[in-house]
């Protein structure tokens, strides 16, 4: 139906019954429409609901075109304006970028980390007679690395490849 068409629907009793029971199955407003008011206050409840109706939203054609015979029309979003960068006027752009730059926060210096988790399973693996019970390995570094990926490693260290760089041969 063309918007025209639309317009000239009249609207029943039942149908806004029928478009408020759709509206209860799908949007599922706070409190429910009552869909034993007479028809009257049934519209009126109905229109109450226009601003949270959104064009999107997953109603039936009948109930579209009921909301829109009742003037249900859809809200545009509000258009958000990108913030105006102003330059100060008479300074070269080299001196803005040095002020911009130095305006940072600077950074924290890097804490010092210990051993990769590779490095710290292969110790564990390679020392004495090793531990290589994947699930207590992957205890000691914390869940910082998949247990598969630890058995993996220790399937490769065993044929003497893939070693971490603290191994020594």
């Amino acid at each position: 139906m063309s918007k025209k068409q639309v317009e000239e629907i009249e609207v029943n009793d039942e149908m806004v019954v029928a478009a408020a029971t759709d509206i209860n199955a799908v949007l599922k407003p706070e409190p429910l429409l009552d869909l034993k008011k007479p028809g009257e206050e049934l519209q009126k409840d109905v229109e109450e609901l226009f601003p949270s109706i959104m064009k999107g939203d997953a109603l039936s054609k009948e109930t579209w075109e009921i909301l829109t015979a009742l003037g249900w029309e859809a809200a545009e979003a509000p258009k958000i304006e990108k913030p105006k960068v102003i330059k100060p006027a008479n300074t070269p752009k080299a001196k803005v970028e040095k002020a911009v730059k130095a305006s940072k926060t600077p950074k924290a210096p890097k804490e010092k980390k210990g051993p990769s988790n590779k490095a710290v399973v292969y110790g564990l693996w390679a020392k004495g007679k090793g531990e290589s019970d994947s699930a207590k390995l992957f205890k000691k570094v914390s869940g910082g690395v998949k247990e598969s990926t630890i058995r993996s490693w220790i399937n490769q260290w065993k044929k003497g490849t893939n070693l971490p760089g603290c191994a020594t041969k």
